[in-house]
């Protein structure tokens, strides 16, 4: 099993949101938790 899971909090915005894409272009499968849903389906 070579891919990692990643659970990312904040990820709506600022550096949640920064690390979640750096980690998605890296290869990692990211769960996102976020407090405003409109915000988390856009990343």
């Amino acid at each position: 099993m070579d891919r990692h899971t990643t659970l990312v909090t904040g990820a709506t915005q600022g550096l949640g949101r920064g690390i979640a894409l750096d980690l998605a272009t890296r290869g990692h499968a990211v769960l996102l938790h976020g407090r405003d849903r409109t915000r988390l389906d856009a990343v």
